[in-house]
């Protein structure tokens, strides 16, 4: 694949992650509430865990580090979501199995020539070179 489209391939799929991460944490008492209403259990601690994921991860794929942890954990993460807050959405479950397949390409693939690991990679290679 052509390198120059990871970077923004990897933002249009983590920018869905930021901006609702990013919602959540502003809108914290009312997402909780919304979230013990439908029965997520210690839903307080769930948002936590859900700001966390969605926003960290969604940053870390953007920025093309950790990537491959990231994405699998967001991967994780979409699974309980989906049934939890979507089993009656039948759009909204499609919508995550497909973001769900774009993060399992990143898994198996990387973040691609451009993203930080890449950087990182190559400084770990020339360090050892050098030595």
């Amino acid at each position: 694949m052509n390198r120059s489209f990871y970077p923004p391939a990897r933002f249009l799929l983590a920018a869905i992650f930021v901006w609702s991460g990013y919602s959540k944490l502003v809108h914290f008492s009312a997402t909780e509430g919304f979230m013990a209403h439908v029965g997520i259990p210690a839903a307080a601690a769930a948002l936590i865990v859900a700001i966390i994921v969605e926003l960290g991860g969604g940053l870390l794929v953007i920025a093309g580090l950790f990537t491959r942890w990231a994405a699998g954990v967001m991967f994780l993460y979409l699974i309980p979501v989906t049934w939890y807050m979507h089993r009656h959405d039948t759009v909204q479950i499609m919508k995550n199995i497909s973001i769900m397949g774009g993060l399992l390409l990143l898994v198996a693939g990387g973040g691609g020539a451009c993203a930080l690991d890449a950087s990182r990679s190559r400084a770990k290679v020339e360090s050892q070179t050098a030595a």
